[in-house]
């Protein structure tokens, strides 16, 4: 569970002191936030995606998760976590994710548009709040560690939604349309990318 991860972080990361670059990490929310913030899929207790889809009061939910969310990174500040850092970045996430959800709630209740495009948007909006305040603690207890000491400035981490990657000029637009792969044009002829599955395309 990521909520012990100052024990992998000592006992699988930092175990061996020659092994610990080059190597790829995953992490995951820490335990019962995905809960909080979709749905509970043992209690089917509504969480903050569950409350927007059925028109209840998800503001005053994820306020709550907010507040959660900073209780626990108070519970790492022994083991390095710089607090004040992991509330900002976790708060300024939780406001942008609910300044979205405004503006997702408006164009949903307006009836011009199908709701599944949209509840599928919030649902991601959602879904990644939990692994990117994981990741970025994560980083931060390891820079405390002293593990990132010679490339420490150089060294950030957050949750990449489709929201982070479309925002990010990382495309050759000399693949794009018609210039891209046989293989691409032939699985998704109208999309733009590169995307040879899935039911859904980022447009």
């Amino acid at each position: 569970s990521m909520t012990r991860f100052p024990e992998v972080m000592k006992n699988v990361i930092l175990y061996n002191k020659d092994r610990v670059y080059n190597r790829v990490y995953v992490v995951s929310a820490y335990g019962g936030v995905t809960c909080s913030l979709l749905e509970n899929k043992k209690t089917a207790a509504p969480g903050v995606y569950a409350k927007f889809k059925d028109g209840d009061d998800y503001k005053a939910a994820l306020q709550e998760v907010k507040t959660d969310l900073c209780k626990r990174n108070a519970g790492f500040a022994e083991h390095g976590l710089d607090v004040a850092k992991a509330d900002a970045f976790i708060c300024e996430r939780i406001d942008a994710a609910l300044h979205i959800l405004d503006a997702l709630h408006a164009v949903q209740t307006s009836g011009y548009v199908q709701s599944e495009p949209v509840l599928l948007a919030a649902r991601e909006l959602l879904a990644c709040l939990g692994e990117a305040q994981s990741a970025f603690n994560s980083v931060l207890m390891l820079k405390a560690a002293g593990v990132f000491r010679k490339i420490d400035h150089q060294i950030n981490c957050g949750e990449q939604a489709l929201w982070d990657v479309n925002s990010m000029k990382i495309f050759d637009e000399h693949q794009f349309g018609d210039r891209r792969p046989k293989e691409c044009r032939e699985a998704d002829p109208s999309n733009m990318l590169c995307q040879i599955a899935g039911s859904y395309s980022i447009p």
